[in-house]
């Protein structure tokens, strides 16, 4: 994005706000992320995304209430802060792409392992929760 925002500065805007703002959005982000971190750890399952298989519990409590996925909403959260912050439309568009990328890359990899840890446990999770929010 910084890159972006290099080669691309007749994308820029001035917002006088966009300081406080994407400093508060990468303070709630960086929050979600470690509440999510936390309720792994209670119930002693792993964290590793790269191992959704190793997973020894579904956890469907706390911030996973409201997001499946409350870790890779955190990163999206702190994608957009960092936009709004190098003040580029063109980078704030860019990261849009961060989605499809990683519902295509991470999460449906993880749900298909979900599935057949958890069963009708999952399927009920995702039928009350939703993705991304």
């Amino acid at each position: 994005m910084y890159i972006v925002e290099i080669f691309l500065p007749i994308m820029s805007f001035d917002w006088q706000f966009s300081g406080i703002i994407s400093i508060l959005i990468a303070c709630v982000s960086f929050l979600l992320a470690i509440a999510a971190v936390i309720q792994f750890k209670q119930q002693r399952t792993t964290v590793n995304p790269i191992t959704p298989s190793s997973a020894s519990s579904l956890v469907s409590g706390g911030v996973f209430r409201l997001s499946r996925n409350p870790m890779y909403l955190a990163m999206f959260g702190i994608l957009l802060a960092w936009g709004i912050w190098l003040e580029n439309f063109a980078s704030l568009i860019l990261m849009f792409g961060f989605i499809p990328y990683m519902n295509r890359f991470q999460i449906y990899p993880e749900e298909t392992a979900m599935r057949q840890l958890f069963g009708s446990n999952y399927l009920d999770y995702c039928q009350k929760v939703k993705r991304w929010l």
